[in-house]
């Protein structure tokens, strides 16, 4: 004998039932029971409600703002401090007259190189820090970009130093820490933007 449900309330219900012991209701059926528009409307309400608060920046995006921030701050402060006395002295001249007693073949090459990477980089995180409180739907690409461009820069940079300059001492330990430190960054956070729920809800703006 087929089982009968509360059109109601959905409660199955023993065969020779007349009502419905749960809600009262006498509207039974054979049938497994539709769920009713209210029932409809306030599942969709909830779905809603879950999206709508996996969105926006918040979570930890919050840390990705103060991230951001923080790195086009450092990054801005580190390059005033590496190339000031390079530009406010005649240090560089030294270092790239081949008369000078301190001439480095290649370091003129070498210095302007990471000087523009430099500011590349700078731009770039700026330009990070825009699109992120834009909610711009190319964030994500762009922070995994200058995360890798960074995690490889670091390497590559500190070997054309070795070879320009092969009486530096390259490998110290801060440029270890800081390279472990990208690796680490990039470690956490590339992932988070390639799967996060937050991250597509969030930077859907062209």
């Amino acid at each position: 004998m087929a089982k009968k449900y509360c059109q109601d309330c959905g409660a199955t219900l023993m065969p020779t039932l007349r009502m419905c012991p749960t809600c009262g209701s006498k509207n039974l059926d054979a049938n497994p029971p539709k769920p009713s528009i209210q029932a409809v409307t306030s599942h969709t309400r909830t779905t809603t409600a879950s999206a709508s608060q996996l969105n926006g920046l918040g979570g930890w995006l919050i840390l990705v703002g103060f991230g951001l921030i923080f790195g086009a701050l450092r990054l801005f402060v580190q390059s005033i401090n590496i190339y000031k006395p390079y530009l406010n002295t005649d240090l560089l001249e030294k270092l790239t007259d081949p008369l000078s007693a301190n001439f480095i073949p290649n370091f003129k090459i070498l210095f302007y190189s990471e000087f523009l990477v430099q500011l590349f980089l700078l731009f770039l995180t700026v330009y990070l820090v825009y699109l992120f409180f834009m909610k711009k739907k190319s964030f994500p690409k762009n922070y995994i970009f200058i995360s890798l461009f960074v995690v490889l820069y670091i390497p590559v940079d500190a070997y054309l130093v070795s070879v320009v300059v092969p009486n530096e001492k390259v490998l110290d330990g801060e440029l270890i820490k800081t390279f472990f430190q990208a690796m680490l960054s990039g470690a956490i956070w590339i992932p988070y933007m390639l799967k996060s729920e937050r991250v597509r809800n969030t930077f859907i703006i062209d």
